[in-house]
This record gives structure tokens, sequence and C-alpha cells, in this order.
């Protein structure tokens, strides 16, 4: 299904995400979920290689592609609704991480159809359908909980120049999908 809905020219006051000037539209594409194969789930060599990086930029360069992610889901699933006549379920959509904050396990709270709540998690990247993204614990464990109302969104490919981007949706638990890896913890004495 293609969808043309209102998007970001990613013009922000600093980093608040609600100050998204949504312009141009975009072309989301929906695909099928990839197929696991052992190429794409093999085990990774750790790389012990030292480079300078600007962890301020990287993280907000992280956020401004995630919110763009989002917004572009958010309007989806709002038209998605309308086009199915529950204009009042498509008003009640919350952008949780935009209002709240992250932490909530979810970005957006949405419904079916029906009426039932539908939380969505948004993975945005610009590489392809196989490259890495990341994954809290929190939102592991609450996927887990809420596997009959949760939905991943996987958005790749997105292209801000010419206004695209892909995207694949799991349902429920994933982290037999998927593959996790730990790239950080917590330690206490």
């Amino acid at each position: 299904m293609n969808w043309k809905g209102r998007s970001s020219e990613e013009t922000r006051d600093n980093e608040n995400p609600k100050s998204i000037n949504l312009k141009p539209s975009y072309n989301l594409s929906r695909k099928a979920v990839p197929q696991i194969n052992s190429s794409n789930r093999g085990s990774t060599t750790q790389k012990f290689q030292a480079k300078h990086i600007d962890f301020a930029k990287e993280a907000l360069d992280k956020k401004r592609l995630g919110d763009l992610g989002e917004l572009l889901v958010l309007e989806n699933e709002k038209e998605c609704l309308k086009k199915l006549g529950r204009n009042d379920l498509a008003r009640k959509i919350i952008h949780t991480s935009s209002l709240q904050g992250d932490g909530a396990g979810y970005d957006i709270l949405s419904y079916t159809p029906e009426s039932e709540i539908k939380y969505i998690e948004v993975k945005t990247t610009t590489g392809a359908k196989y490259s890495t993204f990341e994954i809290t614990a929190n939102e592991l464990a609450f996927s887990i909980v809420h596997s009959n109302n949760y939905k991943l969104v996987r958005v790749y490919n997105l292209d801000t120049k010419n206004h695209r981007a892909d995207y694949f949706e799991i349902e429920g638990r994933f982290e037999q999908l998927l593959k996790l890896s730990p790239v950080a913890y917590k330690a206490t004495l």
C-alpha cells in the first residue's frame, strides 16, 4: 500500500520533536516482512577499532530520523482509520513519545477499527531492510507483556531527498524474528 501523507522538511527548533514542519508529501510503501535466513542471523565478530565519534551529533541525527519515521507512521495510522470510516478513532491517536517522552515501551497509541488499543513502536533507518537498529530492553519487555496489542513498524530506505520510505510490520512479540545483540550493560558493585 502506498501512502502519500504529510511529512517533514526537517526544519526544527533545536531538538524539539513537536516543531517538525510537515511540508512535502512522502511515499511510504508497505512491504512484506523479510525472510529470516542464516546470513542475516549469523554470529558477529567484535571489531576493536578506535575512532572519533561526535556522540552529540549522532544522537541528534538519530532523534531527527526517529521523529520523522514516527510522524510518517502516525499519519499513516490516521489515514487508514479515516479510510475505514473511523475518524473518531483517528482523532484519538496519541504520539506518546512526543507528548510524554521516551520510556513508555512504544511510540504511538493507536486503535484497531474495532476500537481496540494498539501500541506501536517505530524503528527508522536510512539503510536497507536488513540494516541494524536499536531496541531497548524496555521496548522488548513491553512487546512481550502486550503482545496481543503490539506492533513494531520498521521504516527503512528513508530518503529525505526524494521523500520516500519503505516499511514492514511485525505484530506481537518480535524477539523470535529478530537477532538481538546486547551492546551495553549497566554495572554496579
